[in-house]
């Protein structure tokens, strides 16, 4: 039990991190003439734009296609979370909520920019200019370091765990 609270309070912080820092983006660049703040000079920067889709702008302007796929997703991690387990499964427990947490983040800049004149899409202002990726935001990185963590648990350590007859998901 101590663990899912410990996840939930995680999601949250993910969230409430996500929220700040889209918020400081907002305020603190939407003034200036780029709207962009150098971090290290052509290196990288805090840009701000607004991505009206999902990753690199696909499904752009599909608000609903877009929340109905984060509804689907809160489903599927809803049995992910019930798994949680920070002694048994570290990598996993943290995992499951940075997924959660950074889904959740966009999912409220999705929700707000359809029902919002206000907001273009999901607020993203993490640019790495050398070697012109993408501009993402705080939710983006949660959400791909807990895939990365979810695959290397699903990789490596759940191996390990079924091996000691403590495997998280059973096989049948």
């Amino acid at each position: 039990m101590i663990s899912l609270f410990l996840g939930g309070a995680l999601v949250c912080l993910c969230v409430l991190i996500d929220q700040l820092t889209k918020a400081w983006a907002v305020i603190s660049l939407s003034g200036l003439p780029t709207q962009k703040i150098w971090v290290i000079k052509d290196v990288f920067s805090f840009t701000l734009t607004y991505n009206p889709g999902a990753a690199f702008s696909s499904f752009s302007g599909q608000y609903w296609l877009l929340m109905a796929i984060t509804l689907v997703a809160c489903v599927i991690f809803f049995f992910m979370f019930r798994k949680i387990d920070f002694k048994k499964a570290p990598v996993y427990s943290i995992a499951v909520p940075f997924m959660v947490g950074g889904m959740l983040g966009n999912f409220i800049d999705r929700t707000y920019a359809h029902f919002s004149p206000k907001l273009d899409g999901v607020i993203d202002f993490l640019s790495f200019d050398l070697i012109n990726f993408a501009i993402f935001n705080v939710a983006d990185a949660f959400l791909v370091i807990g895939i990365i963590l979810f695959i290397i648990d699903l990789l490596f350590l759940e191996p390990r765990r079924e091996k000691n007859g403590k495997a998280l998901f059973k096989r049948k």
